[in-house]
């Protein structure tokens, strides 16, 4: 059954787009049933999107964007009233809404206890074209709240995330309709409840339950079933924690305490929490930054043998690290030594990289590769072309309008593969976010 992708965009950007691209006089605005003939007349809004079909279960183009490519939005064209964006957490299927978190300006600061140092206040944000940038509030709006969106559902209709309230921090889930819905109470003795993921249809929410003196176990949550704790069997006296979720929700992502330091373990209703890196050594450790949409493929960030860097998993070929930029595609990011280095157990490796995000069926992945001491750069990877600065695939004149800009990193991506927003350093050396649709 296809679901109900609404049709909004990022940004109104009709100055923007009139300036660069062609007019174009089409954009869905609420089509229920994602129909790629359904077209409803907006003129004047530039699109991000053109109309899906999206269906988790499909084939991995279920749910696609339009032809047109370039840069869609730098956070330069958002009316943030000085906020910053801090993170970008989240996408829709089809690219038209984007979730993620502000550090709000010139609001006070609190304290989270008499000893503690003041803590800015950050708020859980959602982007499209017809809201432009609405930043959705806090669970309990006091002076002291803060908020983080940690990923929409593939429709875009439901945000989950994290924020505090009168009883702590606490998981939530949000629509529009329906305004901030806490995490109902967990059984005892969980006392904190962390949502980090949810399914395609923002049924089933996945995230970390911390216990009372004991260690914190990973939850699925659904509605009608409430919540199922889990661990990784041969480790149920380490933490656990689920932090991603294929868009049926049938495979589970997250990590465990493993001897001196975290691993990525797979969940599935048929094998349980398995972990999926079996390094001999006690030293590396490894961290699932997203799980396809189909399930098949895990990417994420591993420390082996001294190296960082990014990796894939899938059950045919175990963990496979993608390495870093290869040197003659670092061009003209060429300003500083390649490989940086990061501390990692009290020892110093060589950071080639982070996968971030990674495309429906798990063929496309993007994130940050680190090219010299101080600097990262965007990235995408596919088989067939191997590791690319996503500058590398636009046009000349999206080049131009980059000017100034530095695009650090891609965190997120549609499930097509093509439309992808990260964060960069903006002209003024300040955080910023970016997106953009590659060519096919």
């Amino acid at each position: 059954m296809l679901r109900n992708c609404s049709r909004r965009r990022l940004g109104n950007f009709g100055l923007f787009a009139s300036q660069l691209y062609l007019p174009i006089l089409c954009m869905l605005a609420a089509c229920t049933s994602c129909d790629l003939n359904s077209f409803c007349d907006r003129p004047g809004i530039f699109p991000l999107v053109t109309g899906t079909a999206c269906d988790p279960t499909g084939p991995p183009d279920a749910c696609t964007s339009p032809d047109q490519t370039g840069v869609l939005m730098l956070g330069t064209m958002l009316d943030l009233g000085g906020s910053l964006v801090t993170q970008v957490s989240g996408m829709s299927c089809d690219g038209s809404e984007i979730v993620g978190t502000l550090l709000l300006a010139n609001e006070p600061s609190g304290k989270s206890s008499s000893n503690s140092s003041p803590i800015a206040r950050t708020e859980a944000f959602r982007l499209t074209s017809i809201d432009g940038v609405e930043p959705i509030g806090f669970i309990d709006d006091t002076d002291l709240n803060l908020s983080e969106a940690r990923a929409v559902s593939a429709d875009g209709r439901i945000i989950i995330g994290e924020s505090t309230s009168p009883d702590g921090r606490q998981g939530f889930r949000w629509t529009r309709t329906g305004g901030f819905v806490p995490l109902e109470t967990a059984p005892d003795p969980i006392i904190l409840l962390s949502a980090n993921a949810v399914s395609g249809d923002g049924s089933l929410v996945v995230g970390s339950a911390n216990a009372r003196s004991s260690p914190s176990l990973a939850f699925r949550w659904t509605e009608t079933d409430g919540y199922h704790l889990f661990s990784v069997p041969s480790l149920e006296n380490r933490s656990c924690s689920a932090d991603h979720v294929s868009d049926d929700g049938r495979v589970i992502a997250g990590k465990v305490d493993f001897a001196r330091h975290r691993r990525v373990f797979r969940w599935t209703e048929e094998s349980g929490a398995v972990v999926i890196d079996d390094s001999p050594d006690p030293k590396s450790w490894s961290r699932a930054n997203d799980i396809s949409g189909d399930g098949s493929t895990i990417v994420g960030l591993r420390v082996h043998q001294n190296v960082a860097e990014p990796f894939r998993w899938t059950q045919e070929e175990g963990l496979v690290g993608l390495g870093g930029m290869p040197e003659d595609r670092i061009g003209e990011f060429a300003d500083a030594p390649p490989n940086s280095t990061v501390s990692a157990g009290g020892s110093s490796v060589a950071n080639l990289g982070n996968a971030n995000a990674t495309s429906f069926d798990g063929s496309v992945i993007v994130g940050s590769a680190n090219i010299g001491k101080v600097h990262s750069v965007a990235f995408i990877w596919d088989a067939e072309n191997g590791m690319r600065p996503i500058v590398s695939l636009l046009s000349e004149e999206d080049k131009a309008m980059l000017e100034g800009w530095w695009l650090t990193s891609a965190t997120v991506i549609s499930a097509d593969g093509r439309t992808v927003a990260g964060m960069a350093r903006n002209p003024d050396d300040i955080p910023d976010i970016w997106v953009a649709r590659l060519p096919g």
